[in-house]
């Protein structure tokens, strides 16, 4: 799994470099992504911008990073930003909007 780390202010953003986020990347994905809040980083924005398909395991698989982000520190944040057609579907479709800040860009999320 291809996933870009930069820092801006307190903000880990992290993008997504694939077209799909599905159970063939899932076990990568959380593995990263477990790592990189294990070593500090509380303060998440999961840009979404170059994904074009993520199925159920992608979806179980972000809000399992977001669970492990609850249980490691009282000060977190994961915002989803930058979300393409077919994966801004599933999330309306799953009401995730009520367990993320969802944005549409990473501009946008810094601001929040």
């Amino acid at each position: 799994m291809n996933l870009d780390y930069r820092k801006d202010n307190d903000f880990a953003v992290v993008t997504l470099c694939e077209s799909r986020l599905d159970s063939s990347q899932v076990d990568d994905f959380k593995d990263y992504m477990t790592n990189l809040i294990d070593d500090g980083d509380h303060q998440i924005i999961l840009d979404l911008s170059q994904l074009q398909f993520m199925d159920s395991s992608g979806l179980g698989a972000v809000v399992a990073v977001k669970k492990h982000l609850m249980t490691n520190s009282s000060h977190t944040s994961m915002a989803l930003a930058s979300p393409q057609a077919a994966v801004n579907d599933l999330l309306d479709l799953t009401c995730m909007d009520k367990l993320f800040s969802i944005f549409p860009s990473v501009g946008d999320a810094l601001k929040k």
